[in-house]
């Protein structure tokens, strides 16, 4: 059988453990962003992939240019990426 995508492994780990903390913001993100530190489950984090691969207009094989700091944000942006089966690049 062929290995599971990232995607698939994300999906499995939703569908064990709905409700356990998937990702949290250091709680200093304020200082990095203004914004206000996040704690979410993997059901939130599985949701937010999924808003942003559905409105990003990104498909198959686009380079998505990735510029964030630390914060719970970007690793969502690299699964939508690998959702959509984009490619993303960090953007130096």
């Amino acid at each position: 059988s062929e290995p599971a995508t990232i995607d698939e492994l994300v999906r499995r780990a939703v569908n064990a453990r709905p409700d356990e903390e998937a990702l949290a913001d250091a709680p200093n993100r304020a200082t990095l962003d203004g914004g206000l530190p996040q704690r979410l489950t993997r059901t939130e984090v599985d949701a937010r992939i999924d808003v942003l691969s559905l409105n990003a207009g990104v498909g198959l094989g686009d380079s998505v240019r990735v510029q964030l700091g630390n914060v719970v944000e970007l690793p969502i942006t690299l699964l939508a990426c690998f959702r959509m089966e984009a490619v993303a690049a960090a953007d130096a």
